[in-house]
C-alpha cells in the first residue's frame, strides 16, 4: 500500500469511527462498528508506521512505535466495552444487584480505584516508553508545536516520562478516603489527567517558543 493511500484511509476510518459514536443510537451496533474502524485503522497503521515516521524499517524505534500503537488500540477498545457492559447491566437493572451487597462506601472506593487504575496504566505505560518515540504526526503527544519540531519534541517526550510516575501516584492518593466520587472524578482525577498533558505541553511550547524567538 501507498503512503498516500495509507494516509487517505486513516483519515477515512478515523472520521467513520467519529461519526459511527455520534449518529448510532444502538449501543452495540455503535461499539461493533467503532471497534471495526478502530482495528481496521491499526491493521493500516500497523505495517506503515515506519513509512508514516519516516524511520528506516530496522530502526529500534519501529519496535516502540508498534508496541504504543498496539496498546492505545487494545486500552481503547477495552475501555469502550467496559463501558458497554456496564450500559446493558444497568438498563437491565443486573448492577444494581451485583453492588446490592456492598456499602456505599465500598462501591465510592471501588468507583475511585478503578477510575485512578484506567488512568494510571496508561500514564504509566506511555510515559515509560515515551523519551524512546520517534519524531512523527501519528503516535504521542500531538501538540501543534510537538509535530512542527523534532527537538520540541523530545522535550515534550521527556517531560511527559518524568511526570508520569508522579501523577499515576497522585490519582490514587484519594481512593481510601471519604471523598465522593463525584469531587474526586471532577477534581482530583481529572485535575490529575490534564496535568499529564499540560506539563509537557506547556514546558514544550515555552521551549518552542524560545527556540523560534531566538531566546534560547
Amino acid at each position: 500500500m501507498s503512503l498516500k493511500n495509507a494516509k487517505y484511509l486513516l483519515g477515512l476510518f478515523s472520521f467513520a469511527a467519529l461519526v459511527i459514536a455520534v449518529i448510532a443510537r444502538d449501543t452495540v451496533v455503535s461499539t461493533v462498528l467503532t471497534l471495526i474502524c478502530i482495528f481496521a485503522s491499526l491493521a493500516i497503521l500497523y505495517p506503515n508506521l515506519a513509512k508514516l515516521s519516516n524511520v528506516s524499517q530496522d530502526n529500534p524505534k519501529v519496535k516502540t512505535l508498534k508496541s504504543v500503537t498496539i496498546f492505545n488500540i487494545v486500552f481503547i477498545a477495552a475501555v469502550i466495552l467496559l463501558a458497554v457492559m456496564v450500559t446493558r447491566l444497568e438498563k437491565k437493572e443486573l448492577l444494581a444487584g451485583l453492588v446490592g451487597s456492598f456499602s456505599e462506601n465500598q462501591i465510592n472506593t471501588g468507583s475511585k480505584f478503578l477510575m485512578a487504575l484506567l488512568s494510571a496504566i496508561p500514564m504509566l505505560f506511555l510515559g515509560n516508553v515515551s523519551p524512546k518515540i520517534p519524531f512523527n504526526r501519528y503516535t504521542g503527544l500531538r501538540l501543534p508545536w510537538t509535530v512542527r519540531d523534532e527537538e520540541t519534541w523530545i522535550v515534550a517526550h521527556r517531560v511527559l516520562g518524568y511526570v508520569s510516575i508522579p501523577l499515576a501516584i497522585l490519582v490514587f492518593m484519594n481512593v481510601p478516603t471519604d471523598m465522593p466520587l463525584e469531587i474526586y472524578a471532577k477534581c482530583w482525577w481529572l485535575g490529575a489527567v490534564l496535568l499529564w498533558i499540560a506539563i509537557p505541553g506547556l514546558i514544550s511550547g515555552v521551549f518552542y517558543y524560545k527556540k523560534w524567538s531566538g531566546k534560547l
